[in-house]
């Protein structure tokens, strides 16, 4: 039986092609798209943002990358940083070194560091063929504005509204037609913002007021979710709030979901299917990205097909 646990290396060229056999779950959402691609609903994770890069040229971190630097860069005097290795935190979470150091540092300072961290000028080519998904809706926990910024090269596209953002719960009309993009974690933009208004949720007291709220977002995300087909991408589901409301919601689908992350585990992959009612494709979103327009041709502007890559980043169009 395979075994695939360990953590994923976060430093890669996020357009180096990874060749993985046939899938047995990504068969069967092929074999479906006919039926679900009018029905998309699409939640990101951070795996979704892998091989980014901001502005200074540094790639994007993992949650357990982020936690080691934001311990560095707040808690740690020279020597303790010398010392620091990948043990030195042991089972910490991000979210309880986060609320050490804004304890130490002050609110201001993590958010001027996040805002800095994961500032982008430009998206992968993974965001910008989202629009051509055609999605109900977008739901992501990140930070960065990689969704944005590629939905924005995709408008005039047939079928590509602007992008109307939502941080919370509450019921607000947007101009018709827009595309709700749901961001309870907040948006750098608007980093110093309260949270639930856009603020970034890092510490365990942000999750803490934001807990309530989770519920009442994804039920809007997920409108007549037993008729939509849910796909999430470089999401793990280690948001134990938000898991426990997709958890709750498992029962009642009338139609599968599908989860893209590159994990080869039997166990893994039996679990999701039988706790959440989802099927697991051992898959990066590139590769999946690729391999699905390969099958269903789902870029209808052949301009942003993956084999123009070299072309449309010599046009500084994406990163």
């Amino acid at each position: 039986m395979t075994k695939d646990h360990g953590p994923k290396p976060d430093d890669i060229d996020p357009y180096e092609r990874q060749l993985l056999p046939p899938d047995g779950n990504f068969d069967n959402l092929v074999s479906n798209w006919r039926r679900v691609n009018s029905r998309l609903t699409i939640f990101l994770g951070a795996g979704a943002s892998v091989g980014a890069k901001n502005r200074a040229g540094q790639l994007l971190p993992s949650a357990l990358r982020l936690r080691d630097e934001i311990w560095l860069e707040f808690m740690c005097n020279d020597e303790e940083r010398r010392a620091f290795g990948p043990n030195t935190l042991g089972m910490m979470t991000l979210e309880h070194a986060a609320a050490l150091a804004e304890a130490r540092a002050g609110r201001g300072a993590i958010e001027e560091y996040l805002t800095a961290r994961f500032d982008c000028t430009r998206p992968l080519w993974q965001h910008a063929v989202l629009p051509f998904l055609g999605p109900k809706a977008l739901f992501t926990t990140n930070y960065d504005e990689l969704i944005e910024k590629g939905w924005r090269l995709q408008i005039g596209q047939p079928k590509t509204e602007e992008i109307f953002l939502r941080h919370n719960a509450a019921h607000l009309d947007s101009p018709a037609p827009r595309m709700s993009l749901f961001k309870p974690h907040g948006t750098m933009e608007l980093a110093a913002r309260q949270i639930g208004q856009g603020g970034l949720v890092i510490t365990m007291f942000d999750y803490f007021r934001m807990i309530g709220d989770y519920k009442g977002m994804i039920e809007r995300f997920l409108s007549d979710f037993n008729q939509s087909c849910v796909l999430f991408i470089g999401y793990a589901f280690m948001d134990m709030d938000i898991g426990a409301e997709l958890f709750r919601l498992r029962q009642d689908r009338k139609i599968p979901w599908y989860a893209v992350f590159p994990r080869d585990d039997a166990d893994v992959r039996r679990m999701y299917e039988q706790k959440f009612g989802i099927l697991q494709i051992n898959r990066r979103s590139l590769d999946f990205l690729v391999e699905l327009d390969d099958r269903v041709d789902f870029i209808a502007d052949k301009k942003w097909k993956f084999d123009q890559l070299s072309n449309l980043r010599g046009a500084g169009l994406i990163q």
